[in-house]
């Protein structure tokens, strides 16, 4: 990572302490002068590139300038410490006035879709998960509240074991031996179902409910081939 050292003398003896200023890391982030520190954490401020969204998505015409935003943004931890992005962006209105569309914000192309963080800190984030760590533990080293990093998790385990958010896609590893588990949800009163691989402790199927149906709806789910070995 890029940064510089200020010294906090100006005298010509060598000092005994130093400054470390880090870049914020994000190519498409200009940041202007040094970052600010405080009990929050350390505070990157800058700004985008307003040569881009210069042509109206609607009819092709020419956007002017129609004044600016600012967004904060959580950003990677730095030494420990947590960041923010606090980034000014520019707003456009169509010069076309029969044009139905009025004014447009310049896109911020290192934020993570849906979430007020940056895309590196949500890869961060996941990665994270991925190894194993609570949602708890997840949001302390991030910085994150809980209810974004369980967000993110949730995402995470749709796009890995789902087909379009909702089908479950089929168990790649043939189990032999097979637990099923019922458990109260957090109200305390709806129940799921949970079938888990007993060698590896897997979960090869989720459910709602605590019926027997559930356990047909997994023999369906891995067709009559998968349940015969």
């Amino acid at each position: 990572m890029n940064y510089t050292e200020l010294s906090v003398t100006t005298q010509d003896v060598m000092p005994d302490k130093g400054v470390l200023f880090f870049k914020s890391g994000l190519t498409d982030f200009i940041q202007v002068g040094e970052p600010i520190q405080n009990d929050g954490g350390l505070t990157f401020v800058g700004k985008l590139d307003e040569c881009g969204d210069t042509f109206c998505p609607n009819c092709s015409r020419n956007l002017v300038k129609n004044g600016s935003l600012k967004s904060t943004l959580k950003h990677v931890a730095i030494g420990g410490i947590h960041t923010n992005i606090r980034v000014s962006y520019a707003r456009f209105r169509c010069l076309n006035i029969d044009c139905q569309f009025n004014t447009r914000s310049q896109s911020i192309p290192f934020k993570a879709d849906g979430y007020r963080i940056t895309k590196p800190l949500k890869e961060y984030t996941e990665k994270l998960l991925s190894y194993g760590l609570t949602l708890k533990a997840v949001a302390w080293l991030t910085g994150l509240d809980k209810m974004t990093v369980k967000s993110i998790h949730k995402s995470l385990l749709l796009s890995k074991f789902t087909t379009d958010g909702k089908t479950l896609i089929k168990p790649e590893r043939q189990a032999k031996y097979l637990a099923i588990d019922e458990f109260k949800l957090h109200d305390g009163h709806k129940y799921a179902t949970a079938i888990i691989d007993w060698e590896t402790g897997y979960i090869l199927y989720l459910a709602h409910g605590k019926k027997k149906a559930v356990v047909f709806e997994f023999m369906d789910h891995v067709g009559d081939e998968w349940m015969s070995k």
